[in-house]
Order: structure tokens, then sequence, then C-alpha cells
């Protein structure tokens, strides 16, 4: 309930509550990577209360930007963003150092998509990369390239160059020792390999001098990395879906589903992956007849992108628009071309001018299997 001067006024906390800022913040992010959620939100509501009642230490920001994260998971966007940029502002006020890695991954990369556009997070992710590097954050260092290579490829820029980049950050976790962010993030790098590939493999094929396929589902199991699995599934379902593979997209969702044990937070990555089922649940409505499992489905997925398009989130608008021309084409003749045809333009148009150049590809695809 304080306004934002009162926060950004607040006093600096005295030494010895230093080590206690420290404690919950490290507990409200190992609750956070164990997907423990209550544990998560419990902490990290700790630690904001603790700020407000003994001052600002240099863990206030990045506990902020987590709390902002709980409440986004609520539903309370405008909250969320408005807690994360405040998190911003106090490290830049304070020079908080030791946690700007934590703080800028957390704020962009979970939050405050809502409200800018992913491209221009970019140099924020590098800066927490830096600076994380610089006090030995390594993890949330780590954490930030991840989130850069993540919205270079959703932001449709060149693969050639993307691929060079995400190689020498995963090398670089072989370094620092960090396993598990390194295995989560091969299938995302395997992805981008088979999609520029000249030599004629199979897309679907993960098997390669960057990962081992079986080797890595054996290796994440027994860590129970599900984050990994459920990022190898998931770039699985993708590709399938491009190269119009319906029925092995929708299996492969299937497997995302048997994996997953996260709250539905909307994340950028969650966004896009609503997206793509909403796509791939269309497409198998298409294939086998508008059943039922399907049309709820697709209708659910369209459901969670009107509320954030709502939400005034602009990195979504036009996967929207390409699963309403994708949903009207469904339910109209294929010689009604007026009609729906002007769907698909419109999410061609809103793609090309927000630059997500693969969204425009897909809805030129799909406007030609309509035709």
């Amino acid at each position: 309930k304080m306004t934002d001067e009162a926060i950004l006024s607040l006093p600096l906390a005295k030494d010895k509550e230093i080590g206690v800022a420290r404690m919950l913040e490290s507990v409200a992010a190992f609750s956070y990577y164990m997907n423990s959620n209550n544990n998560v939100a419990f902490a990290s509501a700790l630690s904001v209360k603790h700020t407000m009642k003994r001052g600002i230490t240099p863990h206030s920001p990045s506990t902020l930007v987590m709390f902002a994260g709980i409440l986004l998971a609520m539903g309370k966007i405008e909250d969320s963003c408005r807690l994360s940029s405040l998190a911003l502002q106090l490290a830049e006020k304070h020079n908080t150092r030791t946690t700007i890695a934590g703080t800028m991954f957390s704020a962009y990369f979970v939050c405050l998509h809502f409200k800018k556009p992913i491209q221009s997070c970019q140099e924020s992710f590098l800066l927490g990369y830096r600076g994380g590097m610089r006090v030995g954050e390594i993890y949330y260092a780590a954490m930030c390239t991840q989130a850069y290579c993540i919205f270079y490829y959703f932001s449709g820029l060149p693969l050639q160059t993307l691929k060079e980049d995400w190689t020498m950050y995963l090398s670089e976790m072989i370094d620092y020792g960090q396993h598990t962010v390194r295995l989560q993030h091969l299938p995302w790098l395997q992805k981008v390999v088979n999609l520029i590939s000249t030599d004629g493999r199979d897309v679907l094929k993960f098997n390669s001098e960057i990962m081992n396929e079986n080797d890595f589902v054996a290796q994440a199991k027994l860590e129970t990395n599900l984050l990994a699995l459920e990022g190898l599934y998931t770039s699985k379902a993708e590709l399938a879906y491009m190269w119009g593979n319906f029925d092995e997209a929708g299996a492969y969702l299937r497997k995302v589903d048997a994996v997953s044990n996260s709250m539905e937070m909307p994340l950028f990555v969650f966004i896009r992956t609503t997206f793509f089922r909403g796509l791939i649940n269309l497409a198998l409505a298409r294939l086998h007849g508008s059943g039922f499992k399907y049309r709820r489905a697709y209708r659910k997925q369209i459901r969670l992108l009107r509320k954030w398009v709502k939400a005034r989130n602009v990195n979504c608008v036009d996967m929207l628009a390409l699963l309403v021309a994708e949903q009207k084409s469904l339910s109209s003749k294929r010689s009604n071309v007026d009609l729906v045809l002007p769907l698909y333009d419109n999410a061609i148009t809103i793609a090309a001018r927000t630059c997500f150049s693969q969204v425009e590809a897909l809805a030129c695809e799909c406007a030609g299997r309509h035709l």
C-alpha cells in the first residue's frame, strides 16, 4: 500500500539486517529452483515485509522482483510490473551490484515483457550478465545469457548469429559449473541448429555434437530436471508443427503435460508455448474433425491470449491474431476466401510491424493452407 515515492525513500538498513535479508532471498531463490511455489511466495513476502520495516539492503531489489513474479502468477499484472520497475529503480539508486544479475533477469524475463517489446529487453540481460560475472553472481549471470538468447530467438533475428552466441554461453557454463542451467537450455540450441541446417538432417533428431537425446533424457530424469525435459518436448512439438507433422506435434505436447509441474505463470516462454498449443490443436481439429477435445483446448488457448492482450501485453497481439484467423478458417468453407483472408492479412501485418518474423512466416503458411 506504500506509494512509489515512499518505497524509493526508504532508509538503508543496518548492517545486522543484511544477513537476514540474504537468508530470506536464498530461501526464496532455492524454493523457486525446486518448484516449491508456496515457499517462494512465503519467503519473498517475508523479504518484502523485512525491507518495508527494516530498510533497504543489497538484497531488497531482487526480493521485490521475486514477489512481483508471485503477483504475476496471481493475475495481478499491473502490480507486478509496478513492483518490478521499483526494484530496478532501487537497484540503480543504491547501486546494488551484488544482486544486479538476479534483479535484471527476474524483472525483464518474468514481468516487464508485459509492458516492453522483448527486443528492448536484450541490453538489460547483457548488463545483468556482465554485472553478475563481475561480482560472482554466476547462476543469475548464466540465467541472463539464456534469457538473452531466448528472447533473441523469439524476436526472429538471424539464427546463425544466435547459434554462435548460444554455443559460447553454454560452453562458458561448463567452466563455471552451471550444469543444471546448461542442461535446461541445450534443446533450445539444438532446435536452432536444426532450423538452419542444410545437410538434410531430420529436424526432429536431437543427436549431434551438442547433445544426444537418449543420454539427455536419462540425465534429466536422474537429476529430476523436469524443466530440461519440458524444454526438449516443447522444442520438438514446435518443430513438428513447423514441418507439418501435426500428430507428432500433439504427441510431444502430451509428453510436455506429463513432466510439467510448474505454475502457469505467464512468462513469455509460457505465452509462446500457449500460442503453439493453440496452433497444434487447431491443426489437429482440422485434420481429424473438429472434435470436442481439440475445440476445448484451442478455445482455452485463445482465451488466455485474449486475457494477456487485454492486459496490454505488447508482445502477443500477433499470436492472438493468427489463432483467431485459424479458428475462423476452421469454421469456414475453403471457398469463403473474402471472410478469412483479411484475418490472415491482419496477423501478417501485425507480426511484420512488431518484428516477429517467425509468426509472420507461420501466418503466411497458414493462409496458404487455407487457400
